[in-house]
């Protein structure tokens, strides 16, 4: 999977970065201080994205933190755990339903080229519940971590494929954007 922001071939603004292979459907509770990421491919063109996104659609409860983030990894999806590299993280409100999204907007430029991903964590006593991913057949699209230390706190981590399911939902659907 290739990014192109910016603009298309016919002059159209390319502005959101999201998997085009996952099936999106249902909804996915996430487990609290578990990080999610969602692979949104490959990038060679030099972009400041700006926001991590994703739909909330049951609130978290009693929120300590809750993060987004655009992480990379040195391969692409490829049915094994990876090494995942913050690139940049920031907060965002978890209480509340709807389009959740980084509070204030990242300013860091990717250095490319970068197998790029976004991530979700939240650490509360009730996780909130996000629009969710499905099918990824263990493929790699998708990494999670249980007990993860906090994006602000933590540089690295070891990203691990979640379990083969057939139709079920996987994880958070998340994507990225320029604006």
């Amino acid at each position: 999977m290739y990014i192109a922001l910016g603009k298309g071939p016919y002059g159209e603004d390319k502005r959101i970065a999201a998997n085009p292979i996952l099936l999106r459907t249902g909804t996915f509770a996430l487990v609290s201080q578990t990080a999610y990421w969602v692979y949104l491919g490959w990038c060679a063109e030099l972009i400041t994205p700006a926001f991590v996104n994703g739909s909330q659609t049951v609130a978290s409860a009693t929120v300590t933190t809750a993060e987004f983030g655009f992480f990379s990894t040195p391969l692409p999806s490829n049915r094994a755990g990876q090494t995942v590299t913050k690139i940049v993280a920031g907060a965002f409100t978890g209480t509340g339903t709807g389009l959740k999204r980084n509070s204030s907007a990242f300013v860091t430029a990717l250095t490319v080229p970068v197998h790029l991903w976004a991530g979700v964590r939240v650490n509360a006593t009730t996780a909130g519940t996000f629009s969710a991913l499905a099918r990824d057949w263990s493929s790699g699209n998708q990494l999670q971590l249980a007990a993860a230390g906090t994006f602000a706190a933590t540089s690295t981590f070891a990203g691990v494929v979640p379990a083969f399911a057939d139709a079920t939902t996987t994880g958070p659907d998340l994507f990225g954007s320029l604006d």
